[in-house]
């Protein structure tokens, strides 16, 4: 009896250790998304572009670990909403273009948004432009 209490014990020692190591790695990978979420932000508020695309691919390479992301080409993959590669594509510009492009990066934190916080673009919410059904109804 004495042993088997005994190992009862050991094991949820075991199991609550391991519980408690992967709930504080999830609270350490929850608190440098929000530090990397609030330096995009603030470099894409502030328009300093060259800040908001090293913040973008620090975001990029949590979100994709898996991915080798050294750009924003790798960014601009499957499963980003045009809008949000629309965005990325003027951010590339204003960096790369030979002229100096002024860069507004309301716009960018605007399409950024929404995958952050839970919200679809805008363009996930229009109504579709194909005629309806019936004729006559909505």
């Amino acid at each position: 009896m004495l042993l088997t209490s005994l190992l009862l014990v050991t094991v949820v020692t075991l199991a609550f250790g391991r519980l408690k190591t992967r709930l504080l790695i999830r609270i350490d990978t929850m608190s440098q998304q929000r530090r990397i979420r609030q330096r995009l932000k603030r470099a894409c508020l502030s328009n300093d572009a060259a800040a908001a695309r090293l913040a973008l691919i620090d975001w990029a390479r949590q979100r994709w670990p898996e991915a080798t992301i050294v750009g924003l080409r790798q960014i601009s993959g499957e499963g980003v909403s045009v809008e949000l590669r629309q965005q990325l594509g003027k951010l590339d510009t204003a960096l790369f273009a030979r002229k100096s492009v002024a860069w507004r990066g309301q716009a960018l934190w605007d399409s950024l948004h929404g995958i952050f916080y839970g919200r679809r673009s805008r363009s996930h919410n229009r109504i579709s432009r194909l005629p309806g059904l019936y004729p006559g109804q909505p």
